[in-house]
């Protein structure tokens, strides 16, 4: 009787290793079966993420040169304004100038012949005032 209870627990003992060695296997089989399921699934969404991280990257590029070329010819536009207002300023200094001179001048010509009537003015006072 002991000798069959020992082998009686020997063969429970024997049966619940084989039971969890068959569990952990059937456990690892479904690990790697889910794992080689799901791969092609992972692997597609990978590549997606990298096709679109791609296509941001070319968009940010592409958007950045657009933006650097746009900002060149604004920067362009407004160097030419700038260089426009600046000749039109100078044409009007000069001519402002060239005003002044002339005025400067006619003032001088105009104080020069009222001089010269007031000479000749005093010059018949003094020729009546002597006849």
């Amino acid at each position: 009787a002991n000798s069959e209870d020992s082998e009686h627990k020997a063969f429970l003992r024997d049966r619940s290793e084989r039971e969890n060695e068959w569990i952990s296997a059937r456990k690892n089989e479904i690990n790697q079966l889910t794992l080689k399921g799901i791969q092609p699934q992972i692997e597609r969404l990978v590549r997606k993420h990298r096709e679109i991280c791609d296509e941001i990257e070319f968009k940010t590029i592409s958007t950045k040169q657009k933006l650097e070329i746009q900002s060149e010819l604004d920067l362009s536009e407004r160097i030419e304004l700038f260089r426009s207002n600046e000749q039109q300023s100078s044409i009007c200094i000069n001519r402002r100038n060239d005003f002044a001179h002339l005025m400067a001048k006619e003032q001088s010509d105009h104080a020069a012949n009222l001089m010269k009537l007031k000479e000749k003015l005093m010059q018949e006072v003094e020729t009546k005032r002597k006849t």
